[in-house]
């Protein structure tokens, strides 16, 4: 599997291995979901990275924009199904509403879609999901 870092900002004292171990197994139990394959800090920084799954893809925006694709129906079918079991796998399962889902955080990768990013979660019933914790900066 290929790798991709993108930067977890965060103090050391706020460091939570829960919030780990939770994006963890968020990101590794859903086939439409980017999988997390670990964290590792620059020496001497306070800066931890995610190191996740490399995504060559383009956003399901730019995705849709393109003017040379053409779409059947079969495949506009399966692309709903694949946004909806992530969404539905996050608010059923995992108890998640994303906060912050649209066309430029899916990504379309070999046929699919992925999510990508966590940076606005909130529990069904208790409102934000860990709140000014942590953010994640891309990497150009």
């Amino acid at each position: 599997m290929d790798i991709n870092p993108k930067t977890m900002i965060c103090q050391l004292r706020d460091r939570d291995p829960g919030l780990i171990n939770e994006y963890g197994y968020m990101a590794n139990s859903h086939k439409h979901i980017i999988q997390f394959c670990g964290l590792t800090k620059s020496q001497g920084e306070q800066k931890y990275s995610l190191v996740l799954e490399y995504a060559d893809g383009e956003t399901l925006r730019d995705y849709l924009r393109n003017g040379t694709i053409t779409f059947e129906w079969k495949d506009e079918l399966k692309f709903a199904k694949d946004i909806a079991s992530m969404i539905l796998w996050l608010y059923d399962d995992r108890k998640i509403v994303h906060g912050d889902l649209h066309p430029n955080n899916i990504l379309v990768l070999q046929n699919t879609f992925k999510l990508p990013d966590f940076g606005a979660l909130f529990e069904k019933e208790k409102g934000p999901f860990r709140p000014a914790r942590y953010s994640i900066i891309s990497f150009p």
